[in-house]
């Protein structure tokens, strides 16, 4: 039951102060509007003062933080709880995903192939290399497909990942 309760609307929003009655639950103020997340960033990234986004840490992307930036994919957590990112091999900060001669099969190139938008939204990708040339192959430390190995045959030479003659 209510010790008490009472009604305040001093900046033009309602708000609720309530008393409840055991003495060591104190007051609880209640507004309208949205859950406020205890941490509005999921842990991966910090609120910038002012603003109504945040700085994500290297790979998450979005608004609060919640997915994958390009080049990263989803490692699964335990369950209700936001994904880690972890980058496609190569030199994802030199520009040199898949070591410069692939495209990594990440979050965003999984979510452009689905075709209905729920299956989208969930869909992440594995991190594995899809390599632009026969002749380039390899598997890096987690198994994936890396394309850091092999050489483009004799009378050809590797430019921007293909073989030319």
């Amino acid at each position: 039951a209510d010790g008490g309760s009472f009604f305040s609307v001093l900046d033009g929003q309602l708000k609720l102060f309530v008393q409840r009655a055991s003495a060591q639950s104190g007051i609880e103020l209640w507004t309208p509007g949205f859950c406020v997340p205890s941490d509005p960033c999921n842990n991966k990234g910090h609120c910038l003062p002012g603003k109504s986004h945040c700085r994500c840490n290297l790979g998450h992307d979005q608004l609060d933080c919640s997915s994958c930036h390009e080049h990263f994919y989803s490692v699964l957590r335990e369950e209700l709880q936001v994904q880690d990112c972890k980058a496609c091999p190569g030199d994802v900060a030199g520009g040199k995903v898949c070591y410069g001669r692939g495209t990594c099969f990440d979050d965003a190139m999984a979510k452009s192939l689905q075709q209905e938008s729920t299956a989208a939204w969930m869909a992440i990708g594995n991190g594995s290399c899809n390599c632009t040339e026969a002749h380039f192959h390899g598997t890096d430390e987690d198994g994936r497909s890396a394309c850091m190995d092999g050489h483009c045959p004799a009378g050809t030479e590797e430019v921007d990942g293909t073989c030319n003659s």
